[in-house]
């Protein structure tokens, strides 16, 4: 649980994604820097603090109350920042985090050390900072402030000015804009081509779903025009299209589910595995009410906690559904066993989905879960649903393989296992 919330946390505030905006990933780009400031403010105050309260200040008493003392002060603004960014504006918070940031710098060591020495390069990070968090020519605007804010130290204490260190400034400027500009240009193109291709990809869902639905209903008000003149025949040709036309609106219901897979974050919680399979059974007997299936349950189990999402009754509705439409009995039987096994130490909840379908040949099976498995007709239409199967249980850590319901001959049935690691 405590995982999933830091999980949660860290995809709210910190993971940059590709359906976020440029607003949402610059202030994403601007936790993450604060995250960074922090942690080291942290370390700081905490070696700082340790040596002086033993006695032996690093670089003397005055040092380390200076070091002290800009440490907490940017730990506490980093705060406010930090809730400014999130919860007010992100360009304000931006504004503070950059004048926080050189501050912090032109506090940092004596105006020698800042205009001619070691600290020298230190105010290149405002510069491209500036122009990655704003916008690109914001490292120029930063550039010429930290030049005039160095000249006027240099004229205060009699300084010449450093003018190699200040075109060095000029250049990192230009560099960080020319990077910055040419990044969100990249970003945009990338942008439009994931737009475009969501577009086109939910106008083919939809449109093919709704064109299936159409024709449905044109052979729905048919049977009833046949109802009089209908012979056996003409049953079983109306039976097959309405089966061919489930079977598409299966597979298209199946392909938009392996987008919201792809796209979507893979945040678990604790689940009743239970509820989900009842769900899944439900909707099936609903699908299928033309057909007599039976499903049994048999389990001595009371808990049925495991890690998952909603896309769990995905899992159980493609297995039932595989077991139906794969099956040429009379009566379709499904037996549902649920037990616990233990492998290689750690504990699973182990469901066994066993049918008496046309079954899976031996030289299938290795290849079944994904969609590359020959031209066998006979298998037509399993590939995509246990690929997405496959997806789903894979983010769950969890297991699936097939067996025979009778091993030494496969045209009795199929027995799908399915292994999720249990949890309390």
């Amino acid at each position: 649980m405590l995982s999933s919330f830091i999980k949660r946390i860290l995809n709210f505030f910190f993971l940059i994604h590709k359906k976020d905006s440029e607003e949402m990933r610059k202030k994403k780009v601007l936790n993450i820097l604060l995250l960074g400031i922090q942690s080291t403010n942290c370390w700081i105050i905490f070696i700082y603090f340790s040596f002086f309260i033993i006695g032996s200040p690093i670089g003397g008493i005055k040092e380390t109350i200076l070091i002290l003392g800009l440490s907490i002060f940017a730990f506490f603004g980093g705060i406010v920042i930090f809730l400014v960014n999130n919860y007010f504006s992100n360009k304000l918070a931006i504004s503070a985090f950059l004048v926080l940031v050189t501050i912090l710098i032109f506090l940092s060591d004596t105006p020698y050390e800042l205009v001619l020495g070691r600290s020298l390069l230190l105010l290149v990070l405002p510069i491209i900072m500036a122009g990655f968090l704003i916008t690109p020519y914001m490292s120029f605007i930063m550039t010429f402030l930290i030049i005039f804010v160095n000249i006027l130290i240099c004229f205060i204490n009699g300084f010449f000015p450093n003018f190699i260190g200040l075109n060095i400034y000029v250049l990192i400027a230009f560099i960080t804009w020319f990077s910055v500009f040419n990044f969100e240009k990249s970003i945009e193109k990338y942008q439009e081509a994931y737009n475009r291709e969501s577009f086109y990809k939910d106008l083919f869902v939809h449109d093919t779903n709704n064109i299936l639905q159409n024709i449905l209903m044109g052979l729905e008000l048919f049977e009833q025009d046949l109802k009089i003149s209908r012979d056996s025949t003409e049953d079983e040709s109306l039976n097959l299209i309405k089966e061919q036309i489930d079977r598409g609106t299966h597979f298209i219901r199946n392909v938009r589910k392996f987008s919201l897979i792809f796209e979507s974050e893979t945040f678990l919680e604790k689940l009743d595995f239970k509820v989900f399979l009842e769900e899944a059974i439900k909707k099936l007997k609903k699908k299928t009410e033309k057909r007599e299936v039976k499903i049994l349950i048999e389990t001595k189990l009371q808990n049925f906690t495991v890690m998952a999402n909603k896309f769990l009754l995905d899992v159980f509705e493609n297995i039932l559904f595989n077991s139906v439409i794969h099956n040429d009995s009379l009566i379709v039987e499904i037996l549902i066993k649920i037990s616990h096994i233990q492998e290689e130490g750690k504990q699973f909840l182990k469901t066994e989905f066993i049918d008496n379908g046309v079954g899976i040949p031996d030289s299938r099976k290795q290849s079944l879960f994904t969609r590359d498995f020959g031209m066998n007709k006979s298998l037509n239409g399993l590939g995509l649903g246990l690929s997405l199967v496959k997806s789903i249980l894979d983010m769950y850590n969890a297991k699936i393989g097939v067996k025979n319901k009778i091993p030494e001959d496969f045209t009795k049935g199929s027995n799908f296992i399915l292994k999720f690691p249990e949890v309390e």
